[in-house]
C-alpha cells in the first residue's frame, strides 16, 4: 500500500502561512502596545518627579519666571500623556481587530488540520486491515500446505 497523501495539503500549508503572519502580527501589535505602556508610565514618573521639585521650590519661594517654565514643563507632560492613551487606545483596538483576524485564521488551519488527521486515521485504519489481511492469507496457506504434505 502507498504511502498517506493529503490532497489538500497546500492548502494547508498556505492556512499555516496565514495563521503564522497574522500571530506574528498580533505580537508585533502587543509589543507596540506596551511599549507605549512604558512610554506613559515614563513620563508619568517624570511627572510626578517635576510634580514634586515645583513643591519643593514653591516652599523655597523662588521665582515666578521659573515656576512658569515648571508650569508649561507640566502641561506639556500632561498633553504626552494624553497622545499617549489615545495611541494606546488607537493600539488597543488594533490589536483587538488583529486577534480577530489571528483566530479566524487559526479556525481555518484547525479545519483543515482535523481533515488531515481523520483522513490519516482512515488510511492507517485500512492499511492495518490490508496487512491482517495478509497475514489471514499467508496463515492460511500455510496452514493448507501444511494439511497437503500430511494428508
Amino acid at each position: 500500500m502507498s504511502k498517506f497523501h493529503f490532497n489538500l495539503e497546500t492548502l494547508l500549508r498556505y492556512r499555516e502561512g496565514i495563521e503564522q503572519n497574522a500571530r506574528d502580527e498580533l505580537m508585533r501589535r502587543i509589543y507596540e502596545q506596551q511599549v507605549e505602556l512604558k512610554k506613559r508610565e515614563d513620563i508619568q514618573t517624570r511627572l510626578q518627579t517635576t510634580i514634586s521639585e515645583l513643591t519643593e521650590k514653591q516652599a523655597e519661594n523662588y521665582e515666578c519666571h521659573e515656576m512658569s517654565i515648571y508650569q508649561t514643563y507640566l502641561k506639556r507632560l500632561a498633553q504626552e500623556i494624553c497622545e499617549c492613551e489615545n495611541r494606546m487606545d488607537k493600539l488597543r483596538l488594533e490589536m483587538d481587530a488583529q486577534k480577530v483576524v489571528f483566530i479566524d485564521a487559526s479556525k481555518k488551519r484547525k479545519i483543515l488540520s482535523s481533515m488531515k488527521n481523520k483522513k490519516e486515521k482512515a488510511f492507517n485504519i485500512e492499511r492495518e486491515r490490508s496487512w491482517q489481511k495478509e497475514i489471514d492469507d499467508l496463515v492460511i496457506l500455510r496452514y493448507a500446505y501444511e494439511d497437503d504434505e500430511q494428508g
